[in-house]
């Protein structure tokens, strides 16, 4: 019977310490989740603040940068309407309601004369549209495939 009693307390103990470990695991991991997704958010932070900056050419690496960003496994729907909301540019939003003049109004026959931010914000758009289902304007497609333009013919 003493044998018995020991066997069950150490396998008793076996299991207890298996099921402290796991816990002990599940917290690491929910730590290890929410550090990541902090780290992310301050990112989003940073890109959206190049992407808010005058210089076309810094705007434009903000907004690849948030591109990037909804690419990550941390970025769930919310995280994906969050950047989508980052995603305004001006200009970009309004040639995609035709309130810009018809010279720089881009058609899907023209060359598109756009900024590298405009372009850069379109093709976060189309992304994010299309992770979330949500319908893009023809106008912005077309922007997010236009080549980069010449700084110096603006």
């Amino acid at each position: 019977m003493t044998l018995v009693i020991g066997l069950l307390t150490v396998v008793g103990a076996f299991f207890a310490a298996q099921r402290g470990a796991k816990s002990s695991r599940q917290a690491t991991d929910q730590r290890e989740k929410a550090a990541a997704r902090e780290e992310w958010f301050r990112r989003v932070q940073w890109a959206n603040q190049l992407a808010l900056t005058a210089n076309d050419r810094v705007s434009a690496a903000g907004y690849a940068v948030l591109s990037v960003l909804a690419d990550s496994p941390l970025a769930g729907d919310d995280d994906l309407k969050l950047l989508l909301a980052l995603s305004r540019n001006e200009l970009l939003d309004a040639a995609a309601h035709d309130d810009i003049d018809d010279r720089r109004r881009p058609t899907a026959t023209s060359e598109v004369p756009v900024t590298p931010d405009m372009i850069e914000a379109a093709k976060l758009r189309v992304k994010l549209n299309a992770k979330l289902g949500l319908e893009t304007s023809p106008v912005i497609e077309t922007i997010a495939a236009a080549p980069p333009q010449d700084p110096t013919e603006h």
